[in-house]
């Protein structure tokens, strides 16, 4: 970096000031290679997860009465708007050091979506794989309703509940323009009885996505063992089963991944070009990674964007298989 950087702007307050002096610096070719990989990533991502959203609006009415849709939105949701963040802080920062957020206040008001959202989406996992779990290992048959509401919504609850909460409290995750990546630094996180919430995030970041992997792992051993036993499930239901339960063993590993690596490579990475790319897209490709996995997968919302799409003269619209619209439909009622 130029030592004239600083001279751009002011630096208005002791965050930035403690961003400034204790960051290691780069110059401006390195800041333009990390902004382009940020914005690549972040333009299939958020393509990704809107062509999904106007797909399931578009086919709405075939789509409204399963539960799945209704997860499978809350999750896309949060990937949409924690992609949406970097085209007005990560990428102008790498770019252009964000001239316009001179203002702390600013800054912490415009990153404070990049947390929401990604406890959100951890959270909204983590709750699907619970109601998931309900349905394959047959618990509480009576009251699915309400397991569904309290697995789709609380999430978002405790998302908004940890952001405000933290933040009143001093714990602030902003973007450090200098060092080009989201950070909790230069704040105080000591919030809950002296334990430190950077202590807290970093595990629960780690046991959640592992517990919903040994979760559908054990479901998708279930599964095996129903059929084997022919358990009065039939073929096609199970093979549905698997294939869910296989595809959001993917995402959670891949959601580990992105947390691990939050935390992991800015001690190891040394302010390293690669250590910051992948610091800033590791998180951008787990919330493209699941709209991604419904439109390889999932023949019912390929097909709806296949029609909304179906104006692209390559596009082959080819209605989904029975099968998988049977098996959708009997999912409906649970």
């Amino acid at each position: 970096m130029s030592d004239l950087a600083p001279s751009l702007f002011t630096l208005p307050d002791q965050a930035s000031v403690c961003f400034f002096n204790s960051s290691k610096r780069m110059d401006s070719t390195n800041r333009i290679i990390i902004g382009s990989s940020i914005l690549t990533f972040s333009l299939i991502s958020i393509v990704l997860n809107v062509t999904v959203i106007v797909a399931l609006f578009y086919s709405w009415s075939s789509f409204r009465r399963q539960p799945f849709t209704q997860f499978v939105l809350s999750m896309i949701t949060a990937g949409t708007i924690y992609t949406s963040v970097n085209f007005f802080v990560s990428i102008p920062c790498s770019f252009n050091y964000c001239q316009y957020l001179q203002e702390d206040n600013l800054l912490i008001f415009l990153s404070l979506p990049n947390t929401l959202s990604f406890i959100a989406y951890l959270l909204a996992n983590f709750g699907f794989s619970i109601y998931r779990s309900c349905i394959v290992f047959d618990l509480f048959r009576n009251h699915m309703r309400v397991v569904q509401m309290i697995t789709l919504y609380l999430p978002w609850i405790l998302s908004i509940y940890t952001v405000i909460d933290t933040t009143s409290r001093g714990c602030i995750k902003r973007f450090n323009r200098w060092s080009i990546g989201y950070t909790y630094n230069c704040s105080n996180c000591n919030v809950w009885f002296g334990i430190s919430f950077i202590d807290v995030n970093f595990y629960v970041g780690q046991v959640l996505p592992i517990l919903m992997c040994l979760m559908y792992g054990v479901m998708i051993g279930n599964i095996y063992w129903k059929k084997t036993h022919n358990n009065g499930k039939s073929k096609k239901f199970t093979a549905f089963d698997v294939k869910l339960a296989f595809q959001y063993l993917l995402v959670c590993l891949v959601q580990y991944l992105a947390s691990f690596l939050f935390y992991i490579v800015p001690k190891i990475g040394n302010g390293s070009i690669i250590a910051i790319i992948a610091m800033n897209i590791i998180g951008v490709i787990d919330m493209g990674l699941n709209p991604l996995i419904l439109l390889i997968f999932n023949s019912k919302v390929r097909f709806s964007t296949s029609v909304l799409f179906q104006f692209i003269p390559c596009v082959r619209v080819n209605q989904p298989k029975l099968a998988t619209v049977t098996i959708i439909q009997r999912k409906s009622t649970y």
